[in-house]
Formats: C-alpha cells, structure tokens, sequence
C-alpha cells in the first residue's frame, strides 16, 4: 500500500511539472488556466461560505436575518454559480423580493444574464407568476428588459450592443404573457417597447452609423477584388512567345479553363458590389 501510495504521488508531481512545462512553453493559454482555476477555486468558496451561513432563513418573501440578502448580491454580481448553489440548498430562497418589490427574475431580467434567466427558467416551478409580477413602481419584466445599462463583457461596440439589446428584449418578450406587452408603468406612463426606443435612440443612432462605416469598406474590398479580376480576365495566361508573338498557352486546353475560371470569379467580384 505505502508502495502504490508513493507511485501515485510520484505520478501526479510528473504530470504536474509536464502540465506546467507544457505553459511554459506555451504562454498564451496561462491566462485561461488561470482564469479556470479561480473559477474552480470561487465555486469551492462558495460552498464553503454557505454551508458555515447554514443560519440563513428564508421567510414567504423575506429574508429574516438582518444581513443583506446573498441571493440578492450575487445576482447584481452577476455570480451565477452562487445563486444556483444557492437556490439548490434554500429553494424557498427564490420568493424574496428586494425593496422595490423585484422579485429575482426581475433582476436577472436587468442584468441580461443569460444564463441565469436559462437556469431559473427550468428550474423554479412558479416560472409564469414570478414573469408575470410587477414591483411597486408598476415594473414588468419587459421594463427592465428595456434598460441600456448591462451587456456581457463579450459585446464591444454600438452595433453588436444593439443587436444584444433586440435579442434580449425579444427573448424575454416571448415568454410572458401577452397582456404585459401593452402595461404600463408608474413613473413614465409608457409600455415596455415604448420605454425600449426611448432608452435605444442614441444607440441606435450609433449603430446605423457603424453599419453605414461597414458597408462603405464591404464596397471598397469589392470594387479592388472586381478591378483585380477584371484585369486578371483579360490579361493573356502566360504571356506572348518573344519570338513570334503568339500566345504561350493558345494551344493548351487548359488555357480555356483557366478562362472560365477567370470569368467566374469576376462576375463573382462584380456581383458582390
């Protein structure tokens, strides 16, 4: 036993320095090991946090202990792993509201957090009343889908921005009811969609903007690959003979197909302008 107990410690240390010579020589993947190791050591945490607060108590809709509420922290932390740990050991934990009346999907709903909207979606068993509640300003879900404020760290740019904030709208939209569509709320006295143009209009403005920029250098790409065939079309494959100034290739059949090919390309070239 002592044998294979050292054997195996012997295994893992080689695999350990082959993995690390492995980064070494590698540098560029050292950021990704990283940042999967501190997930794997933020999900070890959580754990550990949660179990040493097993204290915490979820009331009908609020939270007893006077310390902040976790659940709602890690939602406006956008730490998905947390709430699901979270929901899975205090399911009661998914009917607290905060103190404007937002329940969690209301939140998520702000955050544009995917994942967690995915997760909570399939998990929780009152999914239909939790979409179709309003906070105490009025509020649906569709309102806080509206917002400009929060996108994934992968969405650079006006133009993908806007795209991210239709798809997000739209996706919420599809999955409560119809009637909330056409709701109002307190503050502004406007519908979701309405609340949505207004908050969009500048980044809107922007994106047409970087479609119109985008656009202008797709035609200069494709005037150059035109221009380019163009030229290739009706230039002689191979040159003339010095001698005689016949063409080279006049008597080679691949000489035609090569013609065709040309010809391809450029109406290819041509019709992409």
């Amino acid at each position: 036993m002592v044998y294979i107990s050292k054997l195996g410690k012997t295994f893992w240390s080689k695999s350990l320095t082959g993995y690390r010579r492995f980064l070494k020589a590698w540098p560029w993947i050292r950021p990704f090991d990283n940042a999967k190791q501190k997930h794997v050591f933020a999900e070890e945490l959580i754990k550990k946090l949660i179990e040493a607060k097993s204290e915490w108590f979820y009331g009908e809709n609020v939270l007893s202990s006077s310390e902040r509420d976790p659940l709602i922290q890690a939602i406006e932390h956008d730490i998905s792993e947390m709430v699901m740990e979270i929901l899975q050991i205090f399911p009661d934990a998914a009917t607290v509201l905060d103190k404007n009346g937002r329940n969690i999907l209301h939140m998520v709903a702000e955050r544009k957090n995917v994942t967690l909207y995915s997760y909570l979606k399939k998990t929780l068993n009152h999914t239909h009343k939790m979409l179709a509640d309003v906070d105490s300003n009025e509020n649906t879900i569709l309102h806080f889908a509206a917002n400009n404020h929060y996108y994934p760290r992968a969405i650079i740019g006006p133009l993908f921005s806007m795209m991210w904030d239709v798809f997000w709208f739209k996706l919420v939209e599809k999955d409560c009811h119809p009637a909330l569509v056409s709701h109002r709320d307190h503050d502004h006295q406007k519908t979701a969609k309405e609340l949505f143009d207004e908050n969009h209009l500048d980044l809107k403005e922007k994106a047409i903007a970087a479609i119109k920029d985008m656009n202008n250098g797709f035609l200069v790409v494709s005037t150059v690959v035109g221009a380019v065939n163009f030229a290739a079309l009706f230039t002689i494959p191979g040159g003339f003979d010095q001698d005689n100034g016949v063409p080279i290739f006049l008597t080679k059949a691949k000489d035609h197909e090569q013609e065709i090919r040309r010809y391809v390309i450029y109406v290819g070239g041509i019709s992409a302008l």
